[in-house]
């Protein structure tokens, strides 16, 4: 049994009969599916049922449906005529096509012609196409180009007419012998107005094609604006602009539109709607995609090439990927082997990817993407090497993340610079160095620097030196504070990032707090100047120099300062001794904070009771524990510790990494119509330019590595020159004298080569000595044993390298 209809039969009768005169032309002929009248009804059902339904229940009777329209059985017969056949299959030549039943059915008609310039028509021909049928048999026709021609017609149609029909271009077939040389046929799916063209010769080569062209039907009536379907010509022209050239849908039809209209001119059918390219763009954008769920797409592409071996590991609730290349991997390795110091830098940055929607219809929370980043000084270059997204951003993830990194057999750094997010500094802390927490590894910094402990860290953890300026700009203490002052401060413990003497550090914290723990100014009534006055004379001579020796003891006279006061600035190594015992077991925030914390009570107890003659512009005692807190970490943001590590800059700077996190969303994502992106997306792309941009940076490590293998080869060759009686200077390498001077018993002869310094150096008298290629000595038949060794020379306390060569002559 059939479906019961939701709407009662005689319902949709009672609606239809008031739109008769406008479903049924002459003849009874009624109007196509297209036509807006079934809409019209469609809305007045309430949207129960579709436009082809009611179409087709009139058309085919459904249900006795034209007995409920008091139609009789003669308009039946006539109803049930096969009105949307094509008119051209009943009709194979112009003769048909000027019938009278059709001239009966149009009320106007204009003609016009469609000139193609000779590069558009050429554009159109194509060879023939053979059309199979059934039995076997078939037909081969010449016809336009398909998919062009429809295209290239309708914008004509539209300059000549402009008129709004959705026209469907039917057939457009070449008879090489016929009466015309081209004939195509088209119709408006609103209106049925119809449209012929026809080519009366074979253009010449080079010329214009010139189709002359009449439209019939009642085009002026043709109200819906109803679109011509975007062929895959257009489609592209469309996509072009909005992904190629990162336009939005609104803003192409607008471009579009200033071309092909006028002012006064309707829409026309051609021009898309800003929901199909909207629909369009989206289709295009999703091909290619392992899945719509973009974790689930991740997952898919971990299992496929070419990010098999790439992504390392997927975490779904919490939301990570892990990722990075044997690319990578073995250009670090490259870069660690030949660098003293090996450097790396890690941070993170967002607004890159959207956050996915889980299974559980939980939004994840902001994803973002940590880097390792490396600036190769040899090579002049920049590069990533590991990376993760994550929207867990605690300590615990950074350390599994650079846990599975070491893992996979990546060389451990000798240096780490990070911001100044601590959960980055104790995972750095924990992954690369001997201590678990950021506390312990200060402490360890401390007993360096003041006990001479031999337990270094593993690694010499620093902040950027970018990140701690700007953490202190943003104090709240400074927010109401003039822009001079919060100047001025600034600068002064910037110079405490250039220190690498921890008594120097002291010295300026001691001037420092001098000026912002002293309300008044000035001079005293003995005439001496207040501490704030030595504290900010002090500050300014190192500030606008940025040297030590010239002012170290410039304040060391004051009139109430005491040989007892004196030594409370000494911090020789036995008190900071009794002083880190006395730290580590009740202190809580580590060694610095309890010694600059000393220095501020000192200070403040100084000032207490002075009275200078005016008033101080830089008292500022609510900014003292935010400089408590910044010297807790005295040992990363600073250079004190350099020395002891014997490597490091200073000051610490992080710019590789956010200069690639500025290549990154400015370049490579550049052509990205909207940021954020899916993560499955950004994920491809960036392993695309990362893939191209460890290719690069191998190949300038190759390049470099045979520029210093040819210097390492002239380096390890020397030449013996001598002076002749003459006093000129005479080579082994022309054959000189010297290859017979030089005998078997002759001592072995010293000399001296600096490194990367190929001046002549004296041996004796009149025996020279320069490093170059060890083929000139080969000519002569010479055997050279060279062995390299490093000694101490004492002579104005450096340190000189010396090599001995010994020359022998063959045969003796």
């Amino acid at each position: 049994m059939p479906r019961k209809m939701k709407i009662p039969i005689n319902t949709i009768a009672d609606i239809v009969k008031k739109y008769l005169g406008t479903i049924f032309k002459e003849n009874c002929v009624i109007v196509g599916p297209s036509h807006f009248i079934w809409t019209t009804i469609k809305n007045d059902l309430k949207n129960e049922i579709s436009e082809k339904s009611l179409y087709t229940l009139v058309k085919c009777n459904r249900n006795n449906f034209l007995s409920l329209l008091c139609i009789e059985s003669s308009q039946k017969a006539e109803v049930s005529k096969d009105i949307n056949s094509d008119f051209h299959e009943n009709s194979d030549s112009h003769e048909d096509f000027d019938s009278d039943d059709f001239l009966d059915r149009t009320e106007k008609e204009i003609k016009f012609n469609i000139t193609l310039s000779a590069e558009e028509w050429n554009s159109l021909v194509t060879g023939d196409v053979m059309y199979k049928r059934k039995h076997f048999l078939s037909r081969t026709y010449s016809i336009l180009k398909p998919g062009i021609w429809a295209d290239i017609m309708h914008s004509h149609f539209w300059e000549q007419t402009k008129f709004s029909c959705s026209v469907s271009y039917k057939r457009a077939k070449i008879y090489q012998d016929g009466t015309n040389y081209c004939e195509f046929f088209a119709a408006c799916t609103t209106c049925e107005s119809k449209l012929y063209g026809v080519l009366d010769n074979k253009p010449s080569i080079n010329f214009r094609a010139v189709f002359r062209c009449t439209y019939r039907g009642c085009f002026n009536e043709c109200v819906v604006e109803k679109k011509k379907y975007m062929s895959s010509r257009q489609k592209k022209y469309f996509l072009d602009k909005i992904v190629g050239g990162k336009m939005s849908a609104s803003a192409a039809r607008r471009l579009e539109a200033n071309k092909i209209m006028n002012f006064g001119d309707k829409e026309p059918s051609h021009l898309p709607t800003s929901n199909a390219l909207r629909i369009a763009k989206c289709r295009e954008l999703k091909q290619g995609r392992e899945d719509n769920d973009p974790v689930l797409a991740i997952c898919k592409m971990k299992n496929i090439n070419p990010y098999i071996n790439i992504i390392k590991d997927i975490g779904y609730d919490r939301f990570f990927v892990h990722y990075w290349s044997a690319t990578e991997l073995n250009v670090y390795r490259k870069y660690v082997k030949y660098n003293k110091c090996p450097t790396i830098c890690i941070d993170a940055t967002g607004s890159l990817v959207k956050k996915p929607l889980l299974l559980s219809n939980r939004n994840t929370k902001h994803i973002l993407l940590y880097e390792i980043a490396i600036h190769d000084k040899q090579l002049a270059s920049q590069y990533s090497v590991s990376h993760m997204l994550s929207e867990k951003h605690d300590n615990n993830s950074i350390h599994h993340w650079l846990e599975e990194w070491i893992r996979d057999r990546a060389p451990k750094p000798k240096q780490v610079v990070t911001d100044m997010s601590l959960a980055l500094m104790a995972a750095v802390v924990k992954a690369f160095t001997q201590f678990n927490t950021i506390l312990s590894y200060i402490e360890g910094c401390f007993n360096c620097l003041c006990k001479n402990d031999l337990d270094l860290p593993q690694c010499f953890v620093r902040s950027d030196v970018a990140h701690v300026i700007k953490l202190i700009t943003n104090w709240s203490a400074f927010r109401l504070t003039d822009i001079r002052v919060k100047d001025f401060i600034v600068r002064s413990i910037g110079q405490i990032i250039l220190c690498e003497d921890f008594y120097d550090v002291k010295n300026i914290l001691k001037h420092l707090f001098w000026l912002i723990y002293s309300k008044t100014d000035g001079t005293l009534n003995n005439g001496q100047n207040t501490y704030a006055a030595q504290g900010i004379d002090f500050l300014r001579k190192r500030i606008a120099t940025g040297t030590i020796d010239q002012y170290s003891t410039a304040s060391s006279a004051h009139v109430n300062m005491t040989d007892d006061d004196d030594s409370e600035y000494e911090f020789t190594s036995d008190k900071n001794t009794n002083h880190n015992a006395n730290c580590t077991s009740n202190h809580k925030k580590g060694p610095f904070y309890e010694a600059v914390k000393e220095i501020a009570l000192k200070c403040e107890q100084q000032v207490e009771f002075e009275m200078g003659n005016h008033d101080n512009l830089y008292y500022l005692p609510n900014i003292i524990s935010d400089i408590l807190n910044l010297c807790t970490y005295l040992p990363s943001w600073s250079g004190i510790m350099c020395k002891t590590f014997k490597y490091g800059d200073n000051p610490p700077s992080s710019a590789a990494i956010e200069s690639q996190f500025n290549d990154l969303k400015n370049r490579v994502f550049k052509h990205v119509n909207s940021m954020p992106m899916r993560v499955d997306d950004f994920l491809k792309t960036h392993i695309e330019s990362l893939n191209g941009t460890m290719k690069l940076v191998n190949a300038k490590m190759i390049s470099q590595q045979s520029k210093n293998d040819q210097i390492n080869t002239k380096e390890k060759s020397p030449i013996i020159y001598r002076k002749s009686s003459d006093h000129s200077i005479i080579s082994n390498n022309d054959r000189s004298p010297i290859y017979n001077e030089l005998a078997l018993d002759d001592p072995p002869y010293q000399f001296t080569v600096h490194e990367n310094n190929y001046q002549l150096k004296k041996i004796t008298e009149d025996i020279w000595c320069v490093t170059t290629n060890s083929d000139d000595l080969i000519q002569n038949n010479l055997e050279i044993a060279i062995t390299n060794e490093n000694k101490q020379a004492e002579g104005n306390g450096s340190s000189i390298s010396v090599a001995s060569c010994l020359i022998k002559r063959h045969g003796r």
